[in-house]
């Protein structure tokens, strides 16, 4: 049983020629009813070493299924062993996406139509 957790979840971009990118994670552990109320960017709880693990977990569960467009992989964290445990995958912009554009630079709405030209996908991620 996990008693103190934390809800985390990582964004991603892929695209049709297999390339798939994170943009870091947003903790969404403040919620109500089960809706995210406060999400922030970067986690303040993850270590460096941790946070690499958990973008690199999202991207792999992506890579797995041949994932394209953006998504949102989220996790639940063990704040006791600092394991990831993994929820769902939301295949979708979603409406918190603003927090992860204000911290990495990156329209993920632009980055998801940017895969007809994929030179301008990849030096819209390079750029970052």
């Amino acid at each position: 049983m996990i008693l103190k957790a934390r809800h985390v979840e990582v964004q991603i971009l892929s695209d049709s020629h297999g390339e798939i990118y994170h943009l870091w994670e947003r903790d969404c552990s403040v919620q109500r009813r089960n809706q995210k109320v406060v999400e922030r960017a970067p986690a303040p709880y993850l270590s460096q070493e941790q946070r690499e693990e958990l973008c690199e977990l999202g991207r792999r569960i992506c890579a797995h299924v041949n994932y394209e467009c953006a998504g949102t992989v989220e996790f639940l964290m063990d704040m006791a062993d600092g394991k990831f445990y993994f929820i769902e995958v939301n295949p979708r912009v979603q409406v918190q996406h603003t927090v992860t554009e204000a911290v990495t630079g990156l329209c993920q709405v632009v980055g998801t139509c940017a895969d007809q030209d994929r030179r301008r996908h990849h030096a819209c991620i390079s750029s970052a």
